[in-house]
């Protein structure tokens, strides 16, 4: 049973093609053709008296050779012709049009997962690609994104390779790598933002994206204090000179509906100001009871060449997001770990519950060549969030002789949060000892102003001991009154910020062999005033809590040019996470050190037959100095609201490895496939990282698989793909044969979500295809729980249709 995919773009490439990052100004015609051929390594060869006097436009997109030079010939009486796999020849007229009757049965649809040529501005502020990169890094293009009809960063993350998505309710999520909470979020390879807590949810919708890179392991050098499962690296879409417009419009099961417009192109009649709009609106209904979800969109960007060398890029977007019957913590079981075999329709989430949030942002960057090689970046940032939840939450185990047992709590805030965002980099190359060496230097700044929050509790669900009672098995929304509210807590002051100096050196010590050493001195700083709140209004005297930390950090990696398409890389990268507010005995307590994670990595990548991308990694994970509780202190309040007694003790190891082969398989065939194992252990005591740890699978595998039949079929595609993960686990506690509470696991076996889709042409501008996920209808937990809560549902089979058109 087939269901499908959504369009692979209307743009064809040829077998084998390569994209590139193109940043051209308009220029003469000779100019952008002698650039583009020292950028992709390729013989352009034309005639100087064919090209006298005429001008290309502006080019600023990820395109092949093929596509770039047709762009920079539209509107002249020239067309290119490859003479040699390495030679272009630019001649007098028109190419030969394809048949009517088909569509180019010789070409294959776009390079839907990207190759190791393309840049990336995560892990570098120089735009280095993929290959260069020592560390491991995937890329989900927009191609694959729309291929796959992932409109939120969360299905992004579930088919990531080496990514676990953590997700509670339909807002709050946690993103696991190689063991390890993904914490960092950047944004076009800026400042990181803070991504959780004090008021900030990134849940973003991917309508305003061009693609997302995914960083496994360490980088603390671009991105300062942070945990070390990894980085996302959300890179926004680009105003392009070349016209164009696209519609999307979806419908899918439990009422969806989706639209998206996106429209680009010049501006002025030189190509030098060029904007993008990007709209895009959803409702849904959740497969559980009453649930729903309507967001809105919007993204705005232009760009201007102040000079050849010099642009201008800035924009803002809109996002508001309205979650009615919000359902948060999933199920419980029998206070014996029983599963209580409930339907997946099964919701606690009464007419009051909700979450709202909206989400502004403005951003600017300015980029400045200097010299033959440099390049001069600012990117600022401005991000506003605001958001009201109100949260029922039904706790507490089942009682397996009497079905009695949860009660419910009620949870809520007011939040309002500010982040300021500031990345200034310099990067180039410079020549020594007859070789070519890189260099890196740039300072960033963060700051999160939450000032403002309330914690809303009630007085009718004061706690999950006193609330009311709650039947699982026939819950009744309409019995549990709208809340009394009053604040528990209010924040005059909250939140952190952090500025960092960086710098980079690759040295080339031979032709194939560099050496790149990089450091960063950094300083975070955290503050938060608060007072605690009771029933009648009233607010208790002010508690304030600050602390600082500063750091030194290395990083170095050593690559290795094996071959003309393989490169092998051993790297070393530290960061480091500030816990100040766990203090150390005796009372009243001073602040502990920050927890320390260091990450060695060693991999290889390169290109099978020219278009298989090919890249592994075996890799050691560190986190040293994790706060634990102090058996010899119960947990009190210390110094200026820090919690005391704990010790830095809690130390954990991950080990593993990476595989991921993506590219063209053969003529009109892509794939992608990728596998992670990872093994991880922990000692010194229990703490709040070390609980994480059973959500990462052992085994890892995410595959996808799009096939463009040939000939006079090939307006038809088909794909296919599973994510797979072997078992995984919680502990925590339930009642034995005696009715004693023990130590209980809990686990989740392993399992395997197929999806699939199938689409088809209707002409070079019309693509219709369906999209179906969980094409068995698998019942599972995507995350589990313990006795009493945190039990999710896996989302049962679904599909989605869509008709998408691009002019």
């Amino acid at each position: 049973m087939l269901f499908t995919l959504f369009a692979l773009g209307a743009s064809c490439a040829q077998a084998q093609a390569v994209t590139y990052r193109f940043d051209l100004g308009a220029q003469a015609l000779a100019d952008s053709l002698r650039t583009l051929g020292q950028q992709t390594s390729r013989n352009i060869v034309f005639d100087p008296a064919l090209v006298d006097g005429l001008r290309a436009p502006t080019l600023h997109a990820d395109l092949t050779v093929k596509d770039a030079i047709e762009l920079l010939l539209a509107g002249t009486k020239l067309s290119a012709r490859e003479i040699s796999p390495d030679t272009v020849l630019i001649e007098l007229g028109a190419p030969r049009a394809p048949p009517s009757d088909e569509i180019a049965p010789s070409i294959e649809t776009v390079n839907v997962f990207g190759a190791l040529d393309n840049e990336v501005s995560v892990a570098s502020k120089s735009g280095q690609s993929l290959r260069e990169t020592p560390k491991s890094v995937s890329v989900v293009t927009r191609e694959r994104i729309e291929v796959q009809s992932l409109t939120s960063l969360l299905e992004v993350l579930t088919q990531t390779t080496g990514v676990t998505a953590v997700n509670y309710s339909s807002v709050d999520s946690y993103y696991l790598s190689r063991g390890f909470e993904i914490h960092t979020v950047q944004i076009d390879g800026g400042s990181p933002a803070y991504t959780g807590g004090f008021g900030s949810f990134l849940t973003p919708d991917t309508a305003a994206y061009d693609h997302i890179e995914v960083l496994r392991g360490v980088d603390g050098i671009f991105t300062g204090a942070g945990e070390p499962g990894g980085v996302i690296n959300l890179v926004r879409k680009r105003a392009l000179a070349t016209p164009q417009v696209q519609v999307n419009v979806s419908a899918g099961r439990w009422n969806m509906g989706r639209a998206e417009l996106d429209v680009t192109g010049a501006i002025t009649d030189d190509d030098r100001l060029r904007g993008r709009v990007v709209a895009a609106y959803e409702g849904k209904d959740y497969f559980y009871e009453r649930a729903e979800s309507d967001k809105k969109l919007f993204f705005g960007t232009f760009e201007y060449d102040i000079a050849a060398d010099t642009t201008l890029i800035a924009g803002a977007s809109y996002e508001r997001r309205k979650e009615h019957n919000y359902f948060v913590s999933g199920v419980m079981r029998y206070d014996d770990g029983r599963d209580l075999q409930l339907s997946r329709e099964t919701a606690f989430n009464p007419d009051w519950s909700h979450w709202f949030s909206t989400t502004r942002e403005a951003f600017a960057r300015v980029e400045h060549k200097y010299g033959a090689t440099g390049m001069l970046k600012l990117n600022l940032t401005r991000l506003e969030q605001d958001s009201e939840n109100r949260q029922f939450l039904a706790l507490g185990a089942v009682s397996s002789t009497t079905g009695t047992g949860p009660r419910a709590y009620m949870r809520g805030s007011d939040l309002s949060s500010a982040q300021d965002l500031l990345d200034l980099s310099a990067s180039g190359t410079f020549n020594a000892f007859g070789l070519q060496h890189r260099y890196t230097v740039g300072a960033d700044y963060a700051k999160v102003d939450a000032g403002g929050q309330k914690d809303i509790r009630a007085t009718n669900y004061f706690d999950a001991v006193t609330g009311p009672a709650v039947d699982v098995f026939d819950f009744d929304p309409t019995i549990y009154a709208v809340p009394i509210e009053y604040v528990g807590t209010y924040y005059s002051e909250l939140g952190p910020s952090q500025h960092g100096y960086y710098a980079s050196l690759g040295l080339q010590l031979q032709k194939a062999l560099r050496l790149t050493l990089a450091a960063r001195y950094g300083e975070y700083r955290y503050r938060q005033v608060y007072q605690r709140g009771a029933p009648d209004g009233t607010l208790d005297t002010p508690i304030s809590e600050s602390h600082s930390v500063s750091r030194s950090i290395p990083s170095a990696a050593l690559t290795w040019d094996l071959a003309e398409e393989w490169t092998a890389y051993v790297s070393y990268a530290e960061t480091y996470q500030p816990q100040s507010v766990n203090l150390r005995a005796p009372l009243p307590g001073t602040a502990l050190d920050p927890a320390a994670g260091s990450n060695y990595e060693v991999g290889l990548k390169g290109r099978v037959h020219g278009s298989l991308n090919a890249a592994l990694a075996v890799y050691r994970l560190d986190r040293t100095g994790q706060a634990v509780a102090d058996p010899a202190y119960p947990v009190l309040s210390g110094t200026e609201g820090g919690q005391c007694c704990f010790l830095p003790l809690g130390d954990i190891t991950s080990e593993g490895f990476d595989a991921e082969l993506s590219g063209h398989v053969a003529p009109g065939w892509q794939m992608l496939l990728g596998y992670t194992f990872t093994q991880t252990s922990r000692s010194g005591g229990a703490s709040e990282l070390a609980s994480l740890l059973g959500y990462s699978p052992k085994h890892l595998l995410k595959a996808w698989s799009t096939w463009q039949l040939p000939g006079r079929l090939s307006r038809w595609s088909v794909s296919t793909g599973v994510v797979a993960q072997s078992r995984t686990h919680f502990d925590g506690l339930a009642l034995d044969e005696n009715a004693v509470a023990r130590l209980y696991r809990f686990e989740e076996g392993s399992r395997a979500i197929w999806n699939a889709s199938l689409q088809y042409r209707i002409s070079e501008h019309w693509l219709v295809g369906i999209f179906g996920d969980n094409l068995a209808d698998k019942r599972y937990y995507s995350v589990v729980g313990d006795a009493r809560r945190n039990n999710i549902y896996g989302t049962p089979r679904s599909c989605v249709l869509t008709l998408r058109a691009l002019w």
